[in-house]
């Protein structure tokens, strides 16, 4: 029989995160991303990460600098679409984040 102890703590790693919003590309013009939803971490009302298939990626610099992870960026250029402007695209331009990160702005402030 396993520990009431490690029951609780797994259940408390289960939660931790289930009020993150989690921004889906049906639900944001202009979705940028190769993946279909991303969760949103948020912290005093605004959107500080995004973790996107269990790899977290820092949306702001102090997040970067505190925790060491990647930025989401274009540096990442297997979660990003090509740019929808064919000539942009051939020249390995990718879509632009405005609407995800408008989203993810709303979404913080619980509108």
């Amino acid at each position: 029989m396993k520990s009431p102890v490690v029951a609780a703590l797994v259940f408390t790693a289960l939660l931790q995160g289930c009020g993150d919003p989690v921004l889906r590309a049906a639900d944001v013009p202009n979705w940028p991303l190769t993946v279909s939803e991303a969760q949103i971490v948020c912290a005093e009302g605004r959107p500080v990460r995004a973790v996107i298939n269990g790899k977290p990626y820092a949306l702001n610099g102090t997040e970067m600098a505190k925790y060491g992870i990647p930025a989401l960026n274009h540096d990442q250029v297997d979660l990003f679409k090509p740019n929808p402007d064919p000539f942009l695209a051939a020249r390995g331009f990718k879509a632009y984040g405005d609407g995800f990160n408008a989203a993810a702005e709303k979404a913080c402030r619980g509108a």
